[in-house]
């Protein structure tokens, strides 16, 4: 399963048009009772890395669901802690930045209702023939620590979480950037 993981990412990487579907996928840990969930979406967007990194840089104006209020550090530079979610614990810290090429949030470990998680999320700008190919990399490890099921596995294993997380990206986050960027409505 995990070379099926990376194949899938790198296979998605080399597609040219954008937004190109990759599955998210749910790896198993061998050591304990935790899982990882993986995702990778992209769009190929009209113009120059050097345009589409404040917007991108600008989380709360095209990624729907999210929070991104500031909690502690400076707007958009590396340290500064965001909450993910409103009224919930569930806070992400920049780690990295190369400007107009890479931006590294961590999840800072949480739990919500019994299950703990921490993760990384990549979003990378890539130069195509003038246009900017943003790619989303999203991993988040899971670990359910009580002896009965994990409610939350399922429902992210289900279909119906696989398709709201991939239009998500697919449908709404991604092509707001794109519109931000090329100044569509």
């Amino acid at each position: 399963m995990r070379s099926f993981t990376w194949i899938g990412l790198v296979t998605g990487a080399l597609l040219p048009a954008g937004p190109v579907r990759a599955q998210p996928v749910i790896i198993d840990s061998e050591l304990a009772t935790a899982y990882h969930f993986v995702d990778h979406y992209e769009i190929l967007i009209d113009a120059p890395a050097e345009v589409v990194w404040p917007q991108l840089l600008d989380l709360r104006a095209w990624m729907e669901g999210f929070d991104y209020t500031l909690v502690a550090g400076t707007p958009h530079t590396e340290g500064a802690v965001m909450r993910l979610y409103e009224s919930q614990d569930f806070l992400v810290e920049i780690v990295k930045i190369i400007p107009q090429k890479l931006l590294v949030l961590v999840n800072l470990p949480s739990v919500m209702q019994g299950e703990e998680s921490t993760g990384l999320a990549m979003l990378t700008l890539t130069d195509v023939d003038g246009k900017t190919l943003v790619a989303s990399f999203m991993s988040r490890q899971y670990y359910w620590p009580l002896a009965e099921p994990n409610p939350f596995r399922a429902r992210r294993e289900s279909a119906e979480y696989q398709e709201f997380n991939r239009a998500g990206w697919e449908e709404r986050m991604l092509p707001r950037l794109r519109a931000l960027v090329e100044g569509q409505p």
